[in-house]
This record gives C-alpha cells, sequence and structure tokens, in this order.
C-alpha cells in the first residue's frame, strides 16, 4: 500500500466503481496506474435514501469527479445531516478530505464508515492510505491487514 499515494488511490477506487467492481477496489498490484481512465458513475436513487440525501450526495459525486474537493465536502455533509447512515457518503468525504491533504478528517470519516459498514474491506484501505501520510504506520499496517482479512485481493 506503501506506494500508492492518496490520489493514485482515489483514482483506482473511482475506476473500481466506475467499472461496477463488487469490490469498489481492483487489486493494486492488477492496475497500473500510468494506464488509469474511468468515468465516475456513482449515484444514490432517490428511492433508497432518505428524501434529500441523495440529491446531496449525486451532487457531491459530480463534484468530486470534478476534483472540487471542498464543494464536495460540502454536499457530502449535507447528505450527512439528512441520512447519517448514507452508505459511501463518509466514505467519499474522507476521500475528498484526503485530496486537500486533511489526513486527519479523511480517518474521522472513513471511522464513521467502518462503524457503519465493517466487512467493506476498501474503507480500511483509504484509512490505511490516511493514516500513513499522518505518518501513523502501526495503524495504517493494521488496517492494511483488516483489509486483507475481509478481501484477499487486498493480501
Amino acid at each position: 500500500m506503501r506506494y500508492l499515494t492518496s490520489i493514485s488511490l482515489a483514482l483506482i477506487v473511482l475506476m473500481a466503481l466506475a467499472m461496477g467492481c463488487a469490490s469498489p477496489i481492483p487489486s493494486p498490484t492488477d492496475t497500473p496506474l500510468a494506464n488509469l481512465a474511468f468515468k465516475l458513475d456513482v449515484k444514490i436513487d432517490p428511492k433508497d435514501a432518505t428524501e434529500g440525501s441523495a440529491s446531496s450526495f449525486n451532487k457531491g459525486i459530480e463534484l468530486f469527479e470534478a476534483e472540487n474537493w471542498s464543494m464536495a465536502i460540502d454536499q457530502f455533509t449535507l447528505a450527512l445531516q439528512v441520512n447519517p447512515q448514507l452508505k459511501y457518503a463518509h466514505y467519499f468525504r474522507g476521500n475528498a478530505y484526503n485530496h486537500l491533504e486533511q489526513y486527519q478528517r479523511a480517518v474521522q470519516d472513513y471511522d464513521k464508515e467502518i462503524e457503519l459498514y465493517p466487512n467493506d474491506a476498501t474503507s480500511y484501505v483509504v484509512r490505511a492510505a490516511a493514516y500513513y501520510n499522518l505518518g501513523q504506520y502501526a495503524l495504517s499496517d493494521a488496517d492494511e491487514a483488516m483489509a486483507c482479512s475481509l478481501d484477499s485481493d487486498w493480501c
């Protein structure tokens, strides 16, 4: 994991989501970073979310895709105010914080995503990257091990 920067990790996440992978990130050893190209296509159906949260989440995704990290954070925050358990809202807000190099805030969002969805290996992987960027190598290693235990693609 240490060879991935938070930006390249985010590109892998976005590419995998666009490809419709069941596990939102392919194995980093299987994906040459130089060949990444993606179109983000993640939307929340309004029927699957509390009224108002889907709209804000979808706007957040559009802003995230446009690399407008601060405005994406604002939209994910609005979505979470309406529905604090909206899947992937903490995850993507954490990724936006990562892009802004606000790693501690990213960790807080990943913590919440893991609390809500503890069997999602991807959240452990991105939190490991944030911990690494904070210089918290033992915590990063522990999250990498947890991701591996949940999904062998991360081993």
